[in-house]
């Protein structure tokens, strides 16, 4: 069974920051911070799709800073493995223009008839059980930055919060 060794992530996750922020950034300093977020996070997601992991489970609550503030996708516990052939190069941008190819990835990336990841976050072919790819984990990086810089989720209800 492979063991993976992380960092200590004493600076708390991207959920609880934006819960403390209550609301989408108010000041230059606040957009600069979260964009710069948003930045690390699909570094981390280029490089989990680049080493041919498809992460499945993209939130909030799964972006942990360390002590000095440096973010880092964690938690692949829902994440699969992809074929080489299978996964796609480059920047996550990249992967949006070419997710129309991967709609069909040959191998299974879920089980048949269980939904796995967070609802709120996952996207059409995951509740409908379907095939995922690397596009999965940008449908969802999509739905947090919406998140992170708006305050709300993109499909809450206006006026209510989504937990």
């Amino acid at each position: 069974m492979p063991i993976l060794f992380l960092d200590l992530f004493a600076g708390g996750s991207l959920k609880e920051r934006m819960e403390r922020r209550a609301g989408p950034p108010s000041n230059p300093d606040e957009w600069g911070e979260c964009l710069t977020w948003l930045i690390h996070a699909c570094e981390g997601l280029e490089h989990a799709h680049q080493m041919g992991l498809v992460h499945r489970d993209m939130k909030p609550a799964n972006l942990l800073f360390n002590s000095e503030g440096m973010l880092a996708v964690t938690d692949f516990g829902l994440g699969k493995a992809i074929n080489k052939a299978e996964s796609i190069k480059g920047s996550p941008l990249a992967l949006l223009q070419q997710s129309a190819e991967m709609s069909h990835l040959e191998s299974s990336l879920t089980k048949t008839g269980v939904m796995s990841g967070t609802p709120h976050y996952a996207p059409p072919e995951q509740w409908m059980q379907k095939k995922v790819g690397p596009q999965a984990d940008i449908y969802a990086f999509a739905v947090m930055a919406y998140e992170v810089l708006t305050g709300r989720h993109p499909y809450e209800p206006p006026g209510e919060r989504w937990s």
